[in-house]
């Protein structure tokens, strides 16, 4: 189904922060798991989520989270591959939105907490 997307992400680096926002058409597909998936300026992106798994896939890159546990990722980047811990603060959706925080780790030093928030809407409508 073809949706407005509104997706906003903050970093906090441990002080330093850091934003993206992206309004773009895409499309929202429920099945086993709720499916969003939209181009960006920034290349492809996809959010695959349900009650207590979220996979965030930009391009090649992949991170994958499961609540109550710690998740080791291999993150692609163009400089190579990054080993990356993952952990779920908190995960929340209605019919309409994503809310998630997370944390993402280096071996156990503590890398950024995550503020995702995604709302999505029929094309046309403004708000």
């Amino acid at each position: 189904m073809r949706k407005k997307i509104y997706y906003k992400s903050l970093f906090d680096y441990g002080g330093q922060k850091d934003k993206i926002e992206y309004i773009e058409l895409g499309t929202y597909i429920k099945e086993e798991e709720h499916q969003i998936r939209m181009s960006t300026k920034d290349g492809e992106m996809r959010i695959f989520y349900d009650d207590e798994n979220v996979r965030l896939m930009h391009n090649q890159s992949v991170l994958r989270f499961k609540k109550g546990e710690r998740i080791l990722n291999h993150y692609k980047t163009i400089q190579g591959e990054i080993p990356l811990v993952s952990e779920v603060e908190s995960l929340s959706h209605t019919k309409d939105t994503l809310r998630f925080i997370y944390h993402l780790y280096q071996g156990e030093a503590h890398v950024a907490r995550v503020f995702l928030y995604v709302r999505m809407q029929e094309p046309g409508v403004y708000a």
